[in-house]
């Protein structure tokens, strides 16, 4: 009986060999175009860090997706959301490809998905074929580039992942090569007061261009009315022949000549991808759409992905100032430079003094709990990334459509990592209505973002991991179905197609019968379209459809047509 702790030591012996071989694989593009780039690795993304990179398909959908080794499909999944049709190929040196949002598979893959599907009558599935049913060699077509899932645009979404751990690798650092020798450009600086005394909206500076291509610097000291401080950076990068800017690989800060902070994007997990809400300036995020590198480690970010000395944290000398240098490098492992020099001065009127307040202290290590008559909230412990001076307020609703108060759970540029717990207690509702109810985000450009609600005795519950403007309504109203044409007549059609809607809760089911026979229909969630491919075994003639689509509360919308085929 092998110990567990050798064990364990071979576990990691396994990983830290599947990275080695990783290093030296010669991986083949996953597709025959110029390597250009719409997301590098580690780049700051809503709530997560980019697992891989995006390759650009010059806005066009259809390109042969190639394996990049010799392997077996592992896993194929397909979803109205995320990486919609998506492909993964276990190679023999320990490592998985991954390709997203594709359009469409080659036609034995294909084949595969679509008898899983009919079999299950879900358009989603998720099938993990035996290591021996999909084999495949280097450079054969595997699939088609696309748009599918979540995906903002046509592009390759594409990985190399540790096949045992499942975290995702750099592609540029394990034997996938791109064509970039273009340091990246460093445009802002902040510095931050890191004391409770003092507002903690950063000091900005714009950078001066280089004065040699990949150097920069600040030519006066920078006067601070604050000893204790954090650096900002907003850097960015391109790579040769592209017209995008990218986020950029490590970034290291020396103060005195001594490093204190180092932050490289590789080997990221993907359940500890969320603390890029820790790792960025979430407020200047929300509030600007800037996303910012923080230089120093909030007490709650439990990433394992820096080196730091006080956690990046610099206290400034009261009778000199004090020398930074912060190096920036590329997915190629350009490097850029910034100096400066930053200085304690009392006088400086850098920061303004915070106003003493009354609000209760929310602790990033303790579980925190809030209560009033018409509201209920707990956070567990580790769903804060540092101490928060909590602030709430609620005001009478004047619109009709909302069934409570209006709660100000704190500000929305506070981020929340886990979920917490949210009660409201509606007013003036009937019971006859509580199924239909639902609580509500409201979004700073007045849309709305509905939650499973549950009732737990008064008051109406749900799960959430953001702070903001809370209320209760009710979704009466049954799922929209528009055909996209009013012709019965498809003899010379593929396809037919609807755009499927819901007000509030959002589509939660749908299924399509054609001669009262499940059919599968393609849902693709961000179009809000639902379409049939005719089999070709469908017979001419006349045939009947019927749709059926419900939503997140249980509405339910039919339609139904005779078509000719």
């Amino acid at each position: 009986m092998v110990g567990a702790s050798l064990q364990r030591a071979l576990s990691i012996c396994c990983i830290l060999l599947a990275d080695y071989l990783a290093m030296g694989q010669t991986y083949s593009p996953p597709i025959q175009l110029p390597i250009l780039l719409s997301g590098t690795y580690g780049e700051m993304r809503a709530g997560h860090f980019h697992a891989g990179i995006d390759i650009r398909t010059n806005g066009i959908i259809g390109y042969p997706v190639l394996a990049v080794a010799d392997g077996y499909v592992s896993r194929i999944k397909v979803s109205a959301t995320g990486y919609g049709n998506a492909l993964y190929i276990n190679h023999p040196n320990g490592t998985t490809s991954v390709y997203g949002h594709l359009d469409s598979y080659n036609d034995t893959i294909r084949s595969f998905v679509k008898k899983q599907q009919y079999q299950k009558e879900r358009f989603e599935v998720d099938e993990f074929p035996n290591a021996s049913l999909l084999k495949v060699k280097k450079g054969d077509t595997i699939a088609y580039s696309g748009n599918s899932g979540s995906s903002g645009g046509p592009h390759l979404h594409f990985e190399i992942r540790n096949t045992q751990t499942e975290i995702p690798l750099n592609p540029a650092l394990h034997g996938f090569k791109l064509k970039d020798n273009i340091a990246p450009d460093i445009r802002q600086l902040y510095i931050y007061a890191l004391a409770d005394s003092l507002t903690t909206s950063p000091k900005s500076m714009e950078v001066p261009k280089p004065t040699k291509p990949g150097w920069y610097a600040l030519k006066s000291p920078v006067l601070v009315n604050c000893q204790r401080i954090g650096i900002g950076l907003f850097t960015t990068d391109k790579m040769n022949g592209n017209s995008l800017s990218n986020d950029v690989y490590k970034i290291e800060m020396r103060v005195n000549d001594s490093l204190v902070y180092r932050f490289t994007a590789d080997n990221i997990p993907f359940d500890m991808a969320r603390y890029v809400q820790a790792h960025e300036d979430y407020a200047m995020d929300i509030a600007t759409g800037r996303r910012i590198h923080r230089c120093w480690k909030l007490p709650g970010n439990l990433l394992n992905i820096y080196k730091t000395v006080n956690n990046g944290i610099i206290q400034l000398s009261k009778n000199k100032s004090t020398s930074i240098s912060i190096k920036v490098w590329d997915q190629n492992l350009n490097v850029a430079q910034l100096s400066f020099k930053v200085a304690y001065d009392p006088n400086s009127k850098a920061f303004k003094t915070v106003a003493p307040s009354a609000d209760p202290i929310f602790l990033f290590d303790k579980k925190n709990e809030f209560r009033t008559d018409e509201l209920s909230l707990s956070l567990p412990a580790g769903a804060l990334y540092d101490n928060v001076r909590f602030t709430y307020r609620s005001e009478q609703a004047n619109d009709p459509e909302i069934y409570s108060s209006i709660h100000y759970i704190d500000e929305d540029t506070v981020p929340v990592h886990k979920y917490y717990k949210l009660g409201i207690k509606p007013l003036r509702l009937p019971q006859a209505f509580f199924p239909y109810a639902v609580i509500v985000l409201r979004n700073r450009d007045n849309s709305l973002k509905a939650y499973n609600s549950i009732w737990q005795d008064t008051l109406l519950t749900c799960q959430t991991r953001d702070f903001g403007t809370y209320y209760v309504m009710l979704d009466m109203q049954i799922p929209t179905i528009q055909p996209l044409s009013n012709d019965n007549d498809y003899s010379d059609k593929d396809k037919i197609a609807f755009k499927i809607s819901d007000a509030l809760s959002g589509i939660e089911k749908y299924q399509g019968l054609i001669d009262g026979k499940w059919a599968l229909f393609e849902y693709d969630a961000k179009n809000d379209l639902l379409y049939h491919t005719f089999e070709k075994n469908l017979a001419p003639g006349e045939h009947q459809l019927d749709l059926l689509v419900s939503d997140k509360v249980n509405n339910k919308a039919t339609f139904s047509l005779q078509f000719k085929k």
